[in-house]
């Protein structure tokens, strides 16, 4: 019997999958640049040396926070073109032949090829299992899924309230806005003695799940099994880096009772520690 596992998945694990859907390749694609030229924003020459998916919902949460002060910006405008220029850019009918190139000897097509009874959460819109044509699993999108455009959420965090007049207005924004998917989430948390995190930032605008996970975590009350999966050292200063932006130190967890494993795909497949891993899903 394998114990109660949840997997939890950030874009990374879709680009280690060999998938050209990162904040980079969508930002200098043609379907994007020509979307934001359209409105004449600064984006390209603030943004296109960025990396992550965050990189660009902050600079929408900044612009909900600073517009007071530059009243020129538009930032429901701004994300609207945002939205559906992602959407095209990602919508597998529609995208360029190269973006789907499955890598089929990377950490994430072996773990997907594993993974039996573990939960599923994801942050990223694709489902690997159906484009990939494998075993189908139960996926909780927590920003909604290509399949069903009405349900993709991009957007920002709840703090946000406290610098507009009127929620309602950013309702669209605002990722945890009138539905259940917090409740959920922290839920699969604590049913879970391992949780997995594949490739994901654990950015500012992701806080409103994350924050309430670590502070769990934290309390050391139930310890978990906590496997931290990223490209590589880089990747993994960014993730505490972002974490702090939000108040959790994780310095601070690593002294309490859970247990942690902080694994690169830079290692690639024959790690022994994702190997290990593997027997778990």
């Amino acid at each position: 019997m394998k114990e109660n596992v949840l997997v939890i998945l950030g874009n990374g694990f879709d680009i280690d999958l060999g998938w050209k859907t990162s904040f980079v390749d969508i930002c200098r694609s043609k379907v994007f640049i020509d979307g934001m030229r359209h409105y004449q924003y600064d984006y390209l020459s603030e943004l296109q040396d960025k990396e992550y998916w965050c990189d660009l919902e902050l600079y929408l949460r900044d612009m909900i926070i600073n517009q007071h002060n530059n009243p020129n910006q538009e930032p429901l405008k701004f994300w609207l073109t945002s939205f559906w220029k992602t959407y095209e850019y990602l919508y597998p009918s529609k995208a360029d032949l190269n973006t789907y190139v499955t890598n089929k000897k990377s950490c994430a097509f072996r773990f997907l090829n594993h993974i039996s009874k573990a939960r599923i959460i994801s942050f990223n819109y694709t489902n690997p299992f159906s484009f990939l044509g494998l075993k189908e699993h139960e996926i909780l999108h927590i920003h909604g899924d290509l399949e069903n455009a009405n349900t993709i959420t991009l957007g920002v965090d709840k703090t946000i309230e406290d610098y507009v007049q009127n929620i309602e207005d950013y309702s669209r924004l605002l990722k945890t806005y009138n539905n259940d998917n917090v409740e959920r989430f922290i839920s699969a948390v604590k049913e879970s003695a391992t949780i997995i995190i594949y490739g994901h930032s654990l950015g500012i605008t992701d806080s409103d799940y994350f924050k309430p996970m670590f502070e769990l975590l934290n309390t050391g009350n139930s310890p978990k099994k906590l496997f931290l999966i990223t490209k590589n050292g880089v990747g993994w200063q960014q993730m505490k880096k972002n974490m702090l932006s939000y108040g959790i130190d994780f310095s601070k967890i690593i002294c309490t009772n859970n247990s942690i494993e902080i694994i690169y795909t830079k290692d690639d497949a024959s790690d022994s520690k994702f190997n290990e891993l593997l027997k778990l899903i």
